[in-house]
């Protein structure tokens, strides 16, 4: 098994996590590796995992993962997973370093900033032009079930990337609590997926018991906003005008 030392230098440390850091690194042998070449003194971002620290059960989910992120999505909008090496200690995940912050808003303000979008746009695609709707066309759940039930394993990829995604959230969030976390609480239309609530609550049930509480109260919360409003308990907002100024 080929050791990262070999080809890569592993440089400063860029963050730290419960399971390991994020590491500059450096290639010091330049080896062609398809689809990508890595150059000589190409400069990486190395996610460096303390096996011990996660189960292996979950660890080899992600692997599995990021394993088709290098190995068959070819998207020049998502950071490119180099490679992956493992030994019995750590587990090295090799990945395009991107400075400057976040991808995601790294790429919707050059979007919005080349002429093809107004405000209107980039709003709408904020708001609800991502996840499965980027991806699969639809932001039906119970559509995208039909799917995965009938073989589309694009759609079981996304959907458990969108999984994935909501648990890592929930994580973050038990990491600012320092860790007291009474329940995980999963609501909206989303939590009537009983395959959603399953894989989702193999990930996260660790932190706190799970409770499912589907359905959604939007009606509700607006109901009883405007009257707080109605009754002087509460200031309006006029977000347009105070985000123009």
């Amino acid at each position: 098994m080929a050791s990262i030392h070999e080809n890569i230098s592993l440089l400063d440390t860029l963050g730290k996590g419960r399971y390991g850091v994020v590491r500059l690194a450096r290639n010091i042998v330049g080896v062609p590796l398809p689809p990508h070449s890595q150059k000589t003194g190409e400069m990486y971002a190395v996610k460096v995992i303390h096996r011990g620290t996660v189960s292996e059960s979950i660890l080899q989910q992600e692997l599995s993962v990021l394993r088709v992120l290098k190995d068959e999505v070819h998207d020049s909008n998502l950071v490119r997973i180099v490679d992956i090496y493992e030994d019995s200690c750590l587990v090295h995940v090799v990945m395009e370093y991107m400075g400057g912050g976040d991808l995601y808003h790294r790429l919707l303000t050059k979007k919005c900033f080349s002429g093809d979008w107004d405000y209107d746009t980039a709003f709408k695609r904020q708001m609800g032009g991502g996840g499965l709707v980027a991806y699969l066309g639809t932001s039906d759940v119970q559509e995208v079930e039909r799917r995965i039930d009938a073989g589309d394993k694009d759609a079981d990829f996304y959907f458990d990337a969108m999984i994935y995604q909501i648990a890592k959230d929930i994580g973050g969030m038990a990491t600012v609590m320092n860790g007291q976390v009474d329940r995980v609480i999963l609501t909206g239309e989303i939590a009537r997926s009983q395959r959603l609530v399953e894989r989702l609550r193999r990930r996260v049930e660790f932190i706190a018991p799970v409770e499912v509480v589907p359905g959604a109260v939007e009606m509700d919360a607006l109901v009883a906003g405007a009257l707080r409003m109605l009754r002087g308990q509460e200031e309006i907002r006029d977000y347009d005008t105070e985000r123009n100024d």
